[in-house]
């Protein structure tokens, strides 16, 4: 028993063509692995296999496998009909149907009528050597037998010429065995001359093969002398030529333009019935306005948040007013200044502010951190890392999908306002800023996206500021 070892995908699969021959039968066997696209060996336990071929001449067969861990065994069945059939192992385990394509069998022919067995030749030649030999001892002791019958005469006479006939006969017999024996000498003749030829053209296409060589591993070391000869003067420097002159300068991009605003989605979607790519709304009644996109793969206007840009530097202070309390005050001032919006309207005696006291804080720069004062307030903030992936088109800029900034540090009873900032990126040329806070509560920060001017995957930094109350 002859054992091929095949390897076949289940998804992405290649033919696998393997050789038989017409008429064999019981002789090759297969074992096959069934891999996945990651090329692991799948589990067969508790499946049944059949290999099913159909022939070139349209016939169909099959053969039972046997299955033992994850390999499949078949035995090749015979094959009646030259050609290039396929042939597939279907796997079922219950109601399951798995079909798995890759193996290509070539039947190569076997025509064996009119062969003839030279050994037969040899045999029959040999064999009528020794009938020649017997019927020539048979003719000489007949010969003797005449001559001594002849010396007899008379009464031998008979004896004599029964004795020659019988000589003639056998004399006769001898020579027809020498045609035959001649016969097959001239067939063993022939077939020496067809083996010597045989060998002569087997000697020629060895002689041709080996030259067939040497002009290869002529070529193949040419083909390294160029490929050394073109890396040299690569290396050299020989293939730069000088630069060529200074492009035309592109036409400007357009600029990210709000192209007007609305009060809600719906209005929007209203008065632009054909937006175009890239179109930019705000939505809302007051600042910071909602900025709506159009997406045209998906048509329809995507929320971006807001957009918020990046912290302005501390103006001076301004002139002192009118009514400034400073050192240069002449008049003693006791208890609560009072005001009409303008001027300074009176003191009163015996009250002063109220203090805000902290009652208590705490946090870390994992968790974030948290301040309660006396009055119920709770303010939360956090710096933290997030990775954006900003890939998503929007007209000329690209966004992330939403991340997480997590739980607050110590939770809201009520959530009043929450704000992050890109708090710092080390780029020169990629501007970016994040959108308002999507979908926080009282116990989480929520999400935010990050847009930038181009596509880019990196660390940033992102700073929360929430105020509430926690009692």
């Amino acid at each position: 028993m002859v054992t091929e070892t095949v390897n076949l995908r289940v998804w992405n699969q290649d033919f696998r063509k393997l050789a038989v021959v017409q008429g064999e039968i019981g002789t090759r066997e297969l074992t096959i692995e069934i891999q996945d696209a990651a090329r692991t060996a799948m589990e067969l336990s508790g499946y049944a296999a059949r290999l099913y071929i159909t022939e070139a001449g349209g016939r169909k067969i099959f053969t039972d496998c046997t299955i033992s861990g994850n390999k499949i065994t078949a035995s090749v069945p015979m094959m009646t009909t030259p050609g290039d059939p396929k042939a597939q192992i279907v796997l079922t385990k219950g109601d399951d149907v798995l079909k798995v394509t890759g193996i290509v069998f070539d039947v190569r022919p076997s025509d064996l009528e009119g062969a003839m067995d030279t050994s037969d030749d040899w045999s029959v030649l040999t064999a009528m050597i020794g009938e020649v030999n017997t019927a020539t001892e048979a003719a000489n002791n007949a010969a003797g037998a005449a001559n001594t019958a002849a010396a007899l005469a008379g009464e031998k006479a008979g004896a004599a010429n029964t004795a020659a006939t019988n000589a003639n006969t056998a004399a006769s017999g001898a020579n027809q065995a020498k045609s035959q024996a001649e016969a097959a000498a001239t067939r063993a003749e022939q077939k020496s001359d067809e083996a010597n030829t045989a060998a002569a053209n087997a000697n020629t296409a060895a002689s041709t093969a080996n030259q067939a060589a040497a002009n290869a591993e002529t070529a193949a070391d040419t083909a390294q002398t160029v490929a050394d000869t073109v890396q040299q003067k690569l290396d050299n420097g020989e293939f730069i030529g000088p630069p060529g002159p200074q492009g035309k300068k592109g036409n400007p991009g357009e600029d990210f333009r709000v192209l007007g605003y609305y009060d809600t989605l719906a209005l929007l979607q209203a008065a632009v019935p054909s937006p175009t790519a890239g179109d930019v709304y705000g939505v809302g009644t007051s600042a910071p306005y909602t900025i709506y996109i159009f997406d045209a793969v998906g048509g329809t206007w995507v929320d971006n948040g807001t957009i918020q840009g990046p912290q302005g530097e501390t103006g001076a202070d301004g002139a002192p007013g009118p009514n400034e309390v400073s050192t240069n005050t002449e008049t003693n001032i006791t208890g609560l200044l009072k005001g009409n919006g303008a001027n300074v309207s009176a003191a009163e005696a015996g009250t002063d502010f109220a203090t805000a006291g902290i009652a208590d804080s705490g946090g870390s720069a994992s968790t974030g951190y948290w301040v309660k004062y006396d009055d119920g307030t709770m303010i939360c903030y956090k710096r933290t890392t997030i990775m954006p992936n900003a890939q998503t088109a929007m007209g000329d800029f690209y966004r992330s999908d939403y991340i997480s900034l997590g739980d607050f540090p110590a939770a809201f009873t009520t959530l009043t306002y929450i704000q992050p900032e890109i708090w710092y990126a080390n780029y020169s040329t990629l501007y970016m800023w994040c959108t308002a806070v999507y979908g926080p509560s009282t116990t989480s920060a929520g999400s935010v996206a990050v847009i930038s001017n181009s596509k880019f995957s990196s660390l940033v930094e992102v700073m929360y500021t929430a105020i509430g109350r926690w009692k």
